[in-house]
């Protein structure tokens, strides 16, 4: 193995740039990452650095997915994990769903390949005898959109605001 210090780590190792038609899902999803960099504590998406747009094209430069969590072993999305081991990380993906709802913003369009996975080797213990750790984070906010929840005294239930915002729902 060899080791890379800051100075031999080129720009294309640690950032991406999204390119994409300037409509609403560029702007929703510049918009988004921004509220998201504001969020303390373990990251929950790339760290957006800037965005520009040049006639109908936007352009965002963010923190590449594997640069996320630069002391994991491994970064591999959710859709690339084997089911057995998909079972161990559903309590970390359920704290970063949770945390994403809680700075306000509901994805929108979740699929595995949206899904990020840091993983960490610590010391086994008797509650973790496998000595993994996981992290989750996601990516892809052009069709996040404002989440929150109220809770209705009278029905004894909550309300979800936002969800299912384009989408025709029918309930019973």
């Amino acid at each position: 193995t060899t080791e890379r210090t800051v100075s031999s780590v080129g720009i294309a190792d640690v950032t991406v740039l999204k390119i994409s038609k300037y409509n609403s899902e560029y702007q929703n999803e510049v918009n988004s990452l921004y509220r998201l960099n504001r969020v303390r504590g373990e990251p929950i998406a790339p760290k957006i650095l800037a965005d520009f747009v040049i006639r109908d094209t936007g352009f965002i430069l963010l923190q590449n997915a594997k640069a996320v969590y630069p002391k994991a072993r491994l970064i591999t999305q959710w859709g690339d994990m084997k089911p057995i081991e998909r079972r161990l990380v559903i309590p970390e993906l359920k704290k970063s769903l949770k945390r994403l709802h809680a700075a306000g913003l509901g994805h929108g369009n979740m699929h595995g390949h949206n899904v990020w996975v840091a993983k960490f080797d610590v010391p086994k213990t008797n509650t973790n005898p496998l000595g993994k750790k996981y992290k989750v984070f996601f990516t892809d906010f052009g069709r996040a959109y404002a989440y929150g929840k109220k809770y209705n005294t009278t029905k004894k239930s909550w309300r979800y605001e936002g969800m299912a915002h384009r989408i025709p729902v029918k309930t019973s």
